[in-house]
C-alpha cells in the first residue's frame, strides 16, 4: 500500500505548472494620510484552488508569510496582524494557515514632518511558502503611492466594507478568564456561562507557538455551569507552558465565527464529561474492524491475481 501510495504521488508532483500559486497586491483603506498619522494596508493574497499559505505560527511544517518595509526614513510599519487560520492536514502533519483568500493587515504611520501633497510610494518585500502536494516558496516586490494630505478624505465605501471583513477575523482578547490545567492532556477553561449555554458547532484552539499540542490529535469539548471546557493532547514530549497562548476559534451553530486571543495561566478547571470522544473512538474502532473484515473477504480473489 505505501508503494502503491508512492507511486500515485510521483505523477501529481511532476505534473505542478511553474506559474505563480498566489497573486499578491497591496491595498491602502485610504489613499490619503495626514502627517502623523496612521492607514492600514492589506498585503491580499489570491491563493490558487487546493493550494495554502501559512499562520505566524505555520503548525507542524511551513513558513509565515513575511513582509519587509524599505519605508522612507521617519516612516514606521507595524507587525503583520494575523486573521485567524484554519487547520489544514497534509499527510500525517497538522499545519495551520490560509487558503483561497486572505488580508494580511499592517499599520503605517507618517513621520510628523510629511509634507501634505507629497506622494509617497511605499514599497513592500513579501515572500511566503505554498504548498499542496509540494511546498514552493514564492516572493514578490509590491508597491503603493499614498499621498501626504493636511485633511485626507474619507475611505470608499466599498473599500471600507473590506476592511471591516478583514478586521473581523483578527482575533479579539478574550472577555472572559482563562485557565488551563496541565496533565495527560491539556484541559483549557473559558469562564463564561454564556458560552456553557450557546450552541457551538465547533472550538479549536490553535496554539501560538509549535510544540505545545498534538496538532492532528482532536479536540474534545465539554461544559460546566459556568463555562466552556477545551481537551487539547499534549504534543509528545512537549513541555507544559508557563502560559497557553493562542487563538480560540468558535464556531456557532448558525456558522457565525468569533476568534478570541488567549493567554491562558495554570488555574482550576472543572470536571468535565468527554464521553462523547470514547463514542467516536468506538465507531473509529468499529470502521476499522468493518474495513478488516472487508479485505479478509477479498482476499481469496486477490491473491490469484497476484499470483499471475
Amino acid at each position: 500500500l505505501a508503494l502503491l501510495f508512492l507511486l500515485a504521488a510521483l505523477p501529481a508532483a511532476a505534473q505542478i505548472n511553474t506559474g505563480p500559486k498566489v497573486n499578491a497586491r497591496l491595498i491602502a483603506e485610504s489613499g490619503e494620510i495626514a502627517p502623523g498619522a496612521s492607514v492600514t494596508v492589506a498585503m491580499e493574497e489570491v491563493i490558487k484552488p487546493g493550494w495554502h499559505t501559512y499562520w505566524s505560527n505555520p503548525g507542524e511544517a511551513g513558513l509565515p508569510s513575511e513582509i519587509k518595509w524599505p519605508l522612507p526614513a521617519g516612516w514606521k510599519a507595524s507587525a503583520i496582524v494575523w486573521p485567524y487560520p484554519k487547520r489544514l492536514p497534509v499527510g500525517p502533519l497538522m499545519n495551520y494557515g490560509y487558503e483561497n483568500d486572505v488580508w494580511l493587515l499592517t499599520t503605517i504611520t507618517a513621520p510628523t514632518d510629511a509634507k501634505p501633497g507629497d506622494i509617497v510610494t511605499l514599497k513592500a518585500a513579501a515572500d511566503w511558502l505554498v504548498c499542496k502536494e509540494v511546498c514552493i516558496p514564492e516572493d514578490t516586490t509590491l508597491s503603493l503611492p499614498l499621498t501626504v494630505s493636511a485633511n485626507p478624505t474619507a475611505p470608499y465605501a466599498t473599500v471600507k466594507e473590506q476592511f471591516d471583513a478583514a478586521r473581523a477575523k483578527i482575533p479579539m482578547a478574550s472577555p472572559w478568564p482563562v485557565t488551563f490545567q496541565a496533565g495527560d492532556n491539556l484541559d483549557l477553561f473559558i469562564a463564561s456561562p454564556s458560552l456553557a449555554k450557546s450552541q457551538l458547532k465547533d472550538a479549536v484552539f490553535f496554539p501560538a507557538t509549535e510544540g505545545i499540542v498534538d496538532g492532528m490529535a482532536a479536540q474534545q469539548r465539554s461544559t460546566a455551569n459556568d463555562g466552556l471546557i477545551l481537551r487539547i493532547a499534549k504534543a509528545k514530549n512537549g513541555k507544559t507552558p508557563k502560559m497557553l497562548s493562542g487563538v480560540l476559534v468558535l464556531t456557532s451553530a448558525d456558522g457565525t465565527v468569533q476568534a478570541l486571543g488567549v493567554n491562558a495561566k495554570p488555574g482550576v478547571v472543572p470536571s468535565a464529561n468527554f464521553g462523547s470522544a470514547k463514542d467516536s473512538g468506538f465507531l473509529v474502532a468499529l470502521l476499522f474492524a468493518l474495513v478488516g473484515g472487508l479485505i479478509l473477504n477479498l482476499m481469496p480473489c486477490v491473491l490469484p491475481i497476484l499470483a499471475m
